[in-house]
C-alpha cells in the first residue's frame, strides 16, 4: 500500500484545517445568496456572473500567490535548505507543493465552478466539458507558472524573502492575456494546419496543453534546486512543441509539404529568439558555473556538460543555426500560403541582435557585487533599441542612429556587418569581465 506524498500531506494539514472548511462555504453561500437575492430571487446571470468571478479570485489569483509562496515561504521561515536535504524527490516536491499550498485555493474554486454550472443550467445554456477544462487549465497553467516563477527567484537569490514576482507575473499574465480576448471576441473558429476549430475547443485545448508544460516547468526547476542533474532535453522538447504550435496558426492548408516545413523552419526560428530572451533573464548566470562548462568543454567530457548546459544556450544556438539556413533558402522568401512573412536575410542581423543582447546582459551579471543585472540590461536595452535611436533621429542623424540600431529588413548586409561589430564588443567586454571576476573570486579562495 502506498503512503500519501509526504509533501502533499503536510500541505494539506497546514491548509484544510476544520475551521477553513466550514467558513470558506459559509461565507461562499452568503455571497451567492446576496447575488440570488439581488437578481430576482431567481439562479441566474447575477449568480453566474459572481461565481465566475470568484473563481477568477480564488484559484486563479490568490492560487497563484499561494503557489509562489509556497517555497518563498519556506526560505523566509529558514526551512527551505532542510527540505532541500530531505528524502523527496523533485516529482514528490513539485506536486507536493503545488497542489498541497493551493488545496484550500482550489477547494473554493470547485465550489465557485458548482455554483457557475447550477447557474448556467438554471439559464438553460449548455454545460460544456470544454469550459470547464478551460477554467481548470487556466487555474493550473497560472499556478504552476507561478511556482516556477518563485522557484526561479530562489535560485537566482538563495535570500530571497519577497514575492513581489508573483504580481509581477499576475500583470504580465493580465498584459497579454487580455488583448488576447479582446482579439477573440471577433473570431468565429481558428484554423490550425488548414482544420477550422471552434474558439472554445481550440483554447480549452491549447490551455490545457501548456498548463501541463508549466507543470513540467515547475519540476524541471525543482530538479536544478534539488542539485539533480538532468539533460536539456525537456527543453528542446518544448521548443519542438512551440514550433509546431506556432506553425498551425500560420498554416492555412497542408497542400505542400514543402510549404509545411518553410513554416516550421520560420516558426523555430521565431521561437528560439523569443525562448532565447527568456531564459536569459530567468536563469542565473553564476560565473563558476561558466567556468565548470568551460572546463568540461575542453575535457571533452559531454554527458556533464551537457548536463551544465543553460537554457538559453541552448535557444540561441538553435537561432544561430537556422538563421543561415532561413537566409540562404526559399524560407528566407517564404510567403505564399502561408499567414507569416519569412525573415529572408534578415535572419542573420536578428540572430546577431539576440547573440549581442545575452552578451550584454552578462556582462552586467559579471560585475563585482551585481544586485540586479537584468535591470541594467534592461536599461541598456531600452537605450539601444529605442531612446538613442529616437534621439539621433529626432537630431536629423540618421546614419549613426542606423549604427545603434541598424534595420534589418532595409539592408540586411549593413545590418548583419553593424551587429556582428557590436555583438564582438559585448562578447569582448563580458568575456573580459568574467576574466576579472573569476581572478578576484581566486584571490578571495586564496
Amino acid at each position: 500500500m502506498t503512503t500519501m506524498n509526504p509533501e502533499l500531506r503536510r500541505n494539506l494539514w497546514l491548509e484544510l484545517t476544520p475551521q477553513r472548511l466550514v467558513a470558506m462555504p459559509l461565507v461562499l453561500w452568503l455571497v451567492f445568496l446576496a447575488a440570488y437575492v439581488s437578481s430576482g430571487e431567481e439562479i441566474g446571470s447575477a449568480v453566474a456572473t459572481v461565481a465566475l468571478l470568484l473563481y477568477t479570485g480564488i484559484p486563479v489569483v490568490w492560487g497563484m500567490r499561494l503557489a509562489s509562496a509556497s517555497v518563498l515561504e519556506e526560505v523566509r521561515g529558514g526551512t527551505w535548505d532542510t527540505q532541500k536535504l530531505s528524502a523527496l524527490g523533485p516529482w514528490t516536491m513539485t506536486w507536493g507543493k503545488l497542489f498541497g499550498a493551493t488545496a484550500f485555493a482550489w477547494y473554493g474554486g470547485l465550489i465557485c465552478l458548482g455554483a457557475y454550472l447550477l447557474a448556467l443550467h438554471e439559464l438553460g445554456d449548455d454545460i460544456s466539458l470544454r469550459a470547464i477544462a478551460l477554467m481548470l487549465g487556466t487555474a493550473l497553467l497560472v499556478q504552476a507558472v507561478s511556482l516556477t516563477a518563485g522557484l526561479v527567484t530562489v535560485r537566482r537569490n538563495p535570500r530571497a524573502r519577497g514575492s513581489g514576482g508573483a504580481l509581477v507575473l499576475f500583470i504580465g499574465f493580465a498584459l497579454v492575456v487580455n488583448p488576447i480576448l479582446k482579439a477573440a471576441e471577433s473570431w468565429t473558429g481558428i484554423a490550425w494546419y488548414g482544420r477550422e476549430y471552434a474558439l472554445l475547443d481550440f483554447l480549452a485545448a491549447s490551455i490545457t496543453t501548456f498548463a501541463l508544460w508549466a507543470v513540467v516547468a515547475a519540476w524541471r526547476v525543482m530538479c536544478q534546486e534539488l542539485a539533480v542533474r538532468t539533460l536539456p532535453w525537456v527543453w528542446l522538447a518544448f521548443h519542438g512543441f512551440a514550433t509546431a504550435y506556432v506553425a498551425g496558426l500560420a498554416l492555412p492548408s497542408l497542400d505542400r509539404a514543402t510549404t509545411v516545413a518553410l513554416a516550421l523552419l520560420n516558426s523555430a526560428f521565431a521561437v528560439s529568439a523569443v525562448l532565447v530572451y527568456l531564459a536569459v533573464f530567468l536563469e542565473p548566470k553564476d560565473p563558476i558555473v561558466a567556468r565548470r562548462w568551460w572546463q568540461r568543454l575542453r575535457a571533452g567530457d559531454w554527458r556533464r556538460l551537457a548536463e551544465d548546459t543553460p537554457c538559453w544556450l541552448v535557444s540561441i544556438g538553435l537561432v544561430l543555426a537556422l538563421a543561415p539556413i532561413i537566409a540562404t533558402t526559399r524560407a528566407g522568401t517564404l510567403a505564399y500560403g502561408v499567414a507569416m512573412q519569412g525573415l529572408g536575410a534578415a535572419a542573420v542581423p536578428a540572430a546577431l541582435y539576440a547573440l549581442r543582447d545575452v552578451a550584454l546582459l552578462h556582462y552586467f551579471a559579471y560585475a563585482p557585487g551585481a544586485r540586479r543585472p537584468e535591470v541594467n540590461a534592461l536599461v541598456a536595452l531600452v537605450l539601444l533599441y529605442w531612446l538613442v535611436p529616437a534621439l539621433l533621429g529626432f537630431l536629423e542623424l540618421d546614419p549613426v542612429a542606423a549604427l545603434v540600431r541598424p534595420p534589418v529588413h532595409g539592408q540586411p548586409l549593413f545590418a548583419t556587418c553593424v551587429l556582428a561589430v557590436q555583438a564582438g564588443v559585448a562578447g569582448w567586454f563580458a568575456v573580459n569581465r568574467w576574466h576579472r571576476r573569476m581572478r578576484i573570486l581566486g584571490a578571495a579562495g586564496d
